[in-house]
């Protein structure tokens, strides 16, 4: 797999991520899985800038 294709496919893997925890947030009862849907929140901001720094380095 090249650098394009792998970014791709993290982009994809972000957009399943993203609609998981979005589900999460508003299913979210209790305070500890509250805490658990802020964290996978702020995971999927990590990935989202860890994916666009690759497709930055891509030059595309």
């Amino acid at each position: 797999m090249t650098g394009n294709s792998v970014a791709n496919f993290l982009y994809g893997l972000d957009f399943v991520f993203a609609l998981l925890c979005g589900i999460h947030v508003v299913t979210a009862r209790g305070v500890f899985e509250k805490i658990l849907a802020g964290v996978l929140v702020l995971s999927f901001a990590v990935c989202t800038g860890f994916t666009a720094l690759l497709h930055k380095g891509e030059g595309e």
